[in-house]
């Protein structure tokens, strides 16, 4: 088994780049990054495929920053697989700073020594700015 700290370092780091590569709308990193896993937004229909996800991340994406914060390994298992969670503020900045989407990623890891990928990233929205504004007509 990994040393549960090295597991750590990567989990950490797989997120935080995930987290820079939006802030920056980098629609073919996105893709290269995520290109083996299964990405979902909110329960919704996974989307496979490097061409599939860097197509949605060119369409969706908007340039923003992301403060993630809370990551959790809950399980490094024999197999190499890890389970986490972190949550995630996001915010524009212009015209002025203000926070658009809360919520949280639920990931999960495959890989050993130096070579980790994102095999499932699983993206949950707890609140978004457009929300809000309907909920409260």
């Amino acid at each position: 088994m990994t040393d549960p700290s090295t597991v750590r370092h990567y989990a950490e780091n797989l997120i935080h780049t995930y987290a820079t590569l939006a802030d920056g709308n980098d629609a073919e990193a996105l893709g290269a990054l995520l290109a083996d896993a299964e990405l979902v937004f909110d329960g919704g229909a996974p989307v496979k495929g490097r061409d599939a996800i860097t197509d949605l991340y060119r369409r969706a994406g908007k340039p923003g920053v992301h403060l993630v914060t809370n990551l959790v390994v809950e399980h490094a298992a024999e197999d190499g697989r890890v389970e986490a969670t972190a949550r995630y503020s996001r915010w524009e900045l212009r015209p002025r700073p203000r926070p658009t989407a809360l919520g949280r990623y639920r990931f999960r890891l495959t890989g050993a020594g130096r070579d980790w990928r994102i095999a499932r990233l699983n993206v949950v929205r707890e609140w978004q700015e457009h929300q809000d504004q309907r909920d409260s007509r």
